[in-house]
């Protein structure tokens, strides 16, 4: 038997197919033509996949989808195809990588789903917990495992990977990765400013295709504004069929961590309205949207991203962008000043790190002991790095049980270490950096979430595979032109952005947003049953008492301390008492 099913966050005949599925007796035949149908690629369409991907210019082959071919598939996508004998599953790379869920019921049957819910709904028996997982979406230092999920049985295709999963006859791993070529882009500052804008304005072309009207995440930073004001501008070169809508954020924060004046100025310079979402409003959502999907959904901010997205599908979106992988992708990386003082380039190195703007959350001795820990970083054992971080997961996580424990030390074992960056590095390299960012560890499965809560897509353009060819053909300090991180994307919004935005050199304070959120939704008691965390105590991840008394001095002082940081633990408590039957909702 051969099953995929697909979920598609704008309609509801996902379920009622899984109805139909469920309830029929006998060879599924007749049921692979109606589930072949709604197969998915992004974005969604319920037609053949290969004909759409084509459509959209996506997909540059001669002959049908195969396994000689899949990895010549571009774009955003979800996408699985019948082979002889077998399924053949695919998704995007970078930002377009989509979850896909696979299990084995029998050794003769698969289903696969890019909802991890329906899956389960699909499966004869509960599923077994994967306690390493568990352990990961706690420690989220760690990033999620990249083929694991909460349950034992069911695993996720990695990115960069494609599968022929054939019931019976084992599976083929297909490298879906397609090498840099290209050479270094060696031009003057202000023609790389210029195609930086050009590529950036693609890259939004690209996550705005084929949608009737886009939303924007707006945060007032530099990344969002950024992504805001090229869709306002492709709007009015008449490349999109409506202007963008405009969704904030609308919460309090001290004068250097309020993002409103910010996307205040944004909204005077363009000359439109951008929409305020208060933490009040997204208070409703904050129990909800700690288990998702069938799994826990461990950032802190979830339900405020939810609460915007269901706003921008009312107001008639399909498709909401966002500036997140901004800092990831273009910031600039700061260990190349170590890098240079390494060569001998000490005055250079310590002056360019000592003056550069942007950096407004590391003082002048800090910048100095950077630089002196980036410098000798190579030279460092690996011994010593692991030590280091099990010294740090041990202060981020005092009140760990013996299995998360367990489960840190295994993880700093086998290495999670950043690839480092390296002037000798060329386009090739840089670019499989980009692809090992800690970024794409976590955000696709938290993406999915989000988007299956909301009924509507999310795009990122920083982090769509195209753009991220095309960054890792500058050179290494390129990124922090004109001696600001995030320079070169600065210079190349002069003109789209208002002064104050595009010059921006500090963030919004969004623990303050989390706080007002979880105040409007009755304080500490909203979640404090879930503090016992006594279901992950019975699992020994997680020792109670002292997690109840770090949670407590949370909730005395909730910004010097950080009540995100303890979300995860939170979710993750939510999430085993659901699995377990139990209702995660105090009331």
């Amino acid at each position: 038997m051969l099953v995929a099913c697909t979920h598609d966050p704008q309609t509801r005949e996902h379920d009622e197919f899984l109805d139909r599925l469920s309830a029929s007796a006998g060879p599924p035949a007749a049921c692979i033509k109606q589930l072949t149908s709604m197969l998915c690629v992004w974005p969604p369409a319920f037609v053949d996949p290969v004909r759409a991907l084509a459509a959209e210019g996506w997909l540059d082959i001669d002959g049908p989808l195969s396994p000689t071919n899949v990895a010549q598939v571009r774009g955003d996508y979800a996408l699985a195809s019948t082979q002889a004998g077998g399924l053949l599953l695919a998704t995007g790379t970078a930002g377009g990588h989509r979850p896909i869920f696979v299990a084995r019921p029998s050794p003769t049957s698969l289903v696969a789903s890019t909802r991890l819910s329906a899956l389960l709904r699909l499966l004869p028996a509960q599923s077994d917990l994967d306690l390493d997982f568990i352990a990961a979406s706690i420690a989220h230092i760690a990033g999620y495992p990249a083929s694991k999920t909460p349950y034992r049985n069911i695993q996720r295709l990695p990115i960069g990977e494609a599968w022929l999963v054939c019931p019976g006859r084992g599976d083929l791993r297909l490298s879906t990765f397609r090498p840099l070529t290209v050479p270094e882009l060696r031009v003057g500052p202000q023609e790389r400013a210029v195609l930086f804008r050009e590529a950036l304005t693609s890259s939004v072309r690209r996550a705005t295709r084929g949608t009737d009207r886009v939303a924007v995440a707006v945060s007032g930073g530099l990344d969002s504004s950024s992504v805001f004001s090229i869709a306002h501008w492709l709007a009015d070169a008449g490349d999109l069929p409506a202007s963008p809508l405009g969704l904030a954020f609308d919460f309090n924060a001290p004068a250097l961590g309020d993002d409103r004046s910010y996307w205040h100025s944004l909204a005077e310079h363009l000359k439109v309205n951008i929409e305020g979402i208060t933490p009040h409003q997204a208070s409703k959502l904050l129990r909800a949207q700690l288990v998702l999907d069938a799994m826990p959904c461990r950032p802190a901010t979830t339900a405020l991203s939810v609460t915007l997205a269901r706003r921008a599908l009312e107001k008639g979106a399909s498709v909401v962008l966002s500036g997140v992988g901004g800092d990831d992708v273009v910031n600039g990386q700061l260990a190349l000043f170590g890098a240079l003082a390494r060569k001998g380039r000490l005055r250079t190195a310590t002056c360019g790190l000592l003056e550069i703007r942007g950096l407004y959350y590391m003082g002048q001795i800090a910048r100095l002991r950077y630089l002196a820990l980036s410098s000798v970083g190579p030279f460092v054992p690996s011994i010593v790095k692991r030590a280091a971080w099990r010294h740090r997961a041990n202060e981020i996580y005092p009140w760990a049980g013996p299995r998360l424990r367990s489960y840190l030390s295994e993880v700093a074992s086998t290495g999670i270490s950043v690839p480092r960056p390296s002037l000798e590095d060329g386009p090739a390299e840089r670019y499989r950096k980009l692809l090992a960012m800690p970024i794409f560890r976590f955000i696709h499965l938290i993406r999915n979430q989000e988007e299956i809560a909301s009924g509507i897509i999310r795009r990122d353009p920083f982090l769509d595979d195209e753009f991220l060819r095309f960054v890792a053909t500058l050179p290494g300090l390129a990124l922090m032109q004109g001696g600001f991180l995030r320079g070169l994307l600065r210079e190349s919004m002069h003109g789209l952005l208002p002064e104050r935005v595009r010059l921006r050199e500090n963030k919004g304070y969004v623990a303050y947003a989390i706080m007002q959120m979880v105040a409007a939704a009755g304080g500490g008691r909203a979640i404090a049953d879930l503090a016992d965390v006594r279901m992950l105590a019975d699992l020994r991840l997680v020792e109670p008492r002292c997690f109840r008394k770090q949670f407590e001095q949370v909730l005395r002082d909730p910004l010097r301390i950080g009540l995100g940081g303890f979300w995860p633990t939170i979710a993750a408590e939510a999430f085993m008492r659901e699995h377990a039957g139990g209702s995660t909702n105090p009331d």
